[in-house]
């Protein structure tokens, strides 16, 4: 399962099905989120500090992580993070 999301100024602002599947929030709950909600407490500095490094060209390889569902349900999931231009 590939959840795919895009985040502008740190929202949520297109979410694909499978990355509803996976978290339990539908598309209306999931737009406007900070991504960062989904992210276990204690992983969340890694998660920011390993997309900061990805955006920047420092680090390529994904990274694992928690992330809590809609249901509270604790999952492991790998990311990665890509920067998208757009006009």
């Amino acid at each position: 399962m590939v959840a795919v999301y895009i985040a502008q100024e740190g929202r949520l602002v297109f979410v694909n099905p499978q990355f509803q599947k996976y978290t339990g929030f539908t598309e209306d709950e999931s737009l406007g989120m900070d991504p960062l909600a989904l992210v276990h407490p204690e992983d969340r500095e890694q998660v920011r500090q390993n997309a900061v490094a990805m955006l920047k060209g420092i680090r390529s390889s994904p990274y694992e992580f928690r992330i809590i569902t809609k249901s509270g349900e604790i999952l492991w999931s790998v990311g990665t993070v890509s920067s998208v231009p757009y006009k």
